[in-house]
């Protein structure tokens, strides 16, 4: 009996049809379904990367306020220095 034959005969004798296929439907059909807990872990995954993506806004903004103060120092030393040269 060749290859062929034996996997058509696995398909008509039931292997991929009648009990043994509901079987497969039920526990795939069962593991589409959530519970409480599975529900609760998907919005505390949402939760954590709102949180995550917020904070990445906020250390963006505060960065780019470091950088503005660096810059207004940056350019008060500079002022200053000129001054001094003046005055001297």
């Amino acid at each position: 009996m060749g290859l062929w034959t034996q996997w058509r005969a696995g398909v008509s004798g039931g292997c991929l049809t009648g009990p043994g296929a509901i079987g497969r439907v039920l526990i795939f059909a069962g593991c589409e379904t959530q519970g409480p807990a599975e529900q609760a872990g998907l919005q505390i995954d949402q939760a954590t990367q709102q949180a995550g993506d917020k904070a990445k806004e906020a250390g963006t903004a505060v960065g780019d306020k470091i950088k503005k103060a660096g810059d207004y120092l940056d350019d008060a030393a500079i002022t200053a220095k000129i001054k001094g040269d003046i005055m001297s």
